[in-house]
C-alpha cells in the first residue's frame, strides 16, 4: 500500500465552571462559552482496528497554541485507524485531582458524625508566645506573669462554652462547680 501523510488537527477547550474564569471563555461551542487550553501537552496514538493485537502505537505529542489548537502529523499506509487523544493536564501550572475518596476522608466523616451534634467548637485559639511558654512550664498563664495577655480570655470563654454544651439538660449546676475564670 501507498504511504500517506496523515494529519491529525484538534482543539483543547474548557467551559468554565467558576465566575472568577468564566471571562476567559470565548469560543462559542454547541454546550455554551468555551475557554481555550493553551500550553497544554496532547499525546496521539493510533492502530489500525479496534481488535488489532498489537496495542496503540505513538504518533508522537505536542502542545497546544494559545487558541487551544494542535496538529500532529505522520506517514502511513492508507489503512483505516482508530485514534486515541490524551490530553495531559498535569504539569506545573495546571493540575486536575479526581474527588478525594481516600479511606482518611472516609474514616475522618464517619468519625465526624458519631460525634453528638454541638460538641464540635468553633472557637480557635491563636498562637501567642505567652501561651507556648506556660504549656512548656506546664504552668496556669496567671502565674505566667502579673498581667497575662489579653488573649488569654478565649480561654475563659472556651470552658465557659464545653460546660454549657456538655452539661446534661435539666441539671444545675452548684456554685462551687463552675468554671473559675483566670482572669479577674
Amino acid at each position: 500500500m501507498s504511504q500517506v501523510t496523515w494529519t491529525l488537527s484538534g482543539r483543547s477547550l474548557v467551559i468554565p465552571q467558576l465566575s472568577d474564569v468564566a471571562p476567559l471563555a470565548t469560543v462559542s461551542t454547541n454546550h455554551g462559552l468555551a475557554a481555550p487550553l493553551a500550553g497544554v501537552r496532547v499525546q496521539v496514538s493510533a492502530k489500525q482496528f479496534d481488535g488489532d493485537p498489537t496495542g496503540w502505537e505513538e504518533w508522537g505529542d505536542t502542545y497546544t497554541d494559545s487558541d487551544g489548537n494542535f496538529t500532529i502529523r505522520n506517514i502511513k499506509n492508507q489503512t483505516n485507524r482508530l485514534f486515541r487523544v490524551r490530553v495531559m493536564f498535569k504539569n506545573d501550572a495546571l493540575r486536575i485531582y479526581p474527588p478525594n475518596d481516600s479511606l482518611l476522608k472516609k474514616f475522618v466523616d464517619c468519625a465526624i458524625g458519631l460525634i453528638p451534634g454541638g460538641i464540635i467548637m468553633d472557637t480557635v485559639i491563636p498562637r501567642d508566645e505567652t501561651f507556648l511558654e506556660a504549656s512548656l512550664r506546664g504552668s496556669p498563664l496567671l502565674l505566667m506573669s502579673k498581667r497575662p495577655p489579653p488573649l488569654s480570655r478565649v480561654f475563659d470563654q472556651l470552658a465557659s462554652d464545653v460546660m454549657d454544651r456538655i452539661e446534661p439538660p435539666g441539671e444545675k449546676k452548684e456554685e462551687d462547680d463552675v468554671p473559675i475564670p483566670l482572669l479577674v
